[in-house]
């Protein structure tokens, strides 16, 4: 399982994330981005 936390800036272009421990790094930056995708493809335009 992966385990972040993730922040939006106010642009929606910055994204800061914190891996937690015992969080494998590249699967971790793959689920943010997944994450993120989803969350901008959701947005109302």
């Amino acid at each position: 399982m992966i385990h972040f936390h993730d922040a939006c800036g106010t642009t929606g272009k910055t994204v800061a994330t914190r891996l937690l421990p015992d969080t494998d790094l590249i699967e971790g930056i793959e689920e943010v981005c997944k994450k993120m995708i989803l969350n901008m493809l959701t947005l109302p335009v």
